[in-house]
């Protein structure tokens, strides 16, 4: 079975292995959720100071009661990262495991909110890059391919799969 994370074009009604982060949770972190994940965790000092961080997975289901926390859109998208720095988060992380799950979409990222100007900036910075071999040239996660386009599941750059380079998102 692939890791879902290391294949570029997934098959909705497939499944794949996925990394999970299981998480502690609630004032007193007495409950235990796990969150579908991109498991490159990575730093984003250039736009944000939110610390060492992963990015939910949203080609999966988010299976906790109250989904609403993860901020999770039709597309996948979020604006809620996974860490475990106490100052930006009211959980702790326990561990990474891999479940077999069903992929119910094929786009993921992130989702910044429009007054994000430093990830703006950084965005722009970006453009021109090479992402030769579906591979984003931010961290080199693999670009997902979704009708003829690519977006890296991580912070959203798109990528034009005749050039292979990133583009003005679409």
């Amino acid at each position: 079975m692939e890791y879902a994370h290391k294949v570029s074009k997934l098959v909705i009604g497939k499944n794949y292995l996925v990394a999970h982060a299981i998480l502690k949770m609630g004032y007193f972190k007495e409950t235990i959720i796990s969150i579908p994940i991109n498991p490159l965790k990575h730093n984003d000092n250039q736009f944000s100071d939110v610390g060492s961080h992963y990015h939910i997975d949203g080609r999966f289901p988010v299976r906790v009661a109250n989904k609403h926390d993860f901020n999770v859109d039709k597309f996948g998208r979020t604006n809620i990262i996974i860490t475990s720095d106490s100052e930006y988060c009211r959980y702790e992380i326990k561990d990474i495991r891999y479940y077999k799950r069903k992929c119910i979409r094929l786009t993921t990222g992130l989702k910044p909110p429009d007054t994000a100007d430093k990830y703006n900036d950084w965005y722009k910075s970006m453009i021109g890059k090479s992402c030769a071999g579906k591979r984003c040239p931010h961290y080199g996660a693999t670009m997902i391919e979704v009708n003829g386009k690519l977006f890296c599941p991580l912070h959203n750059l798109h990528g034009n799969i005749k050039t292979m380079k990133i583009v003005e998102p679409y």
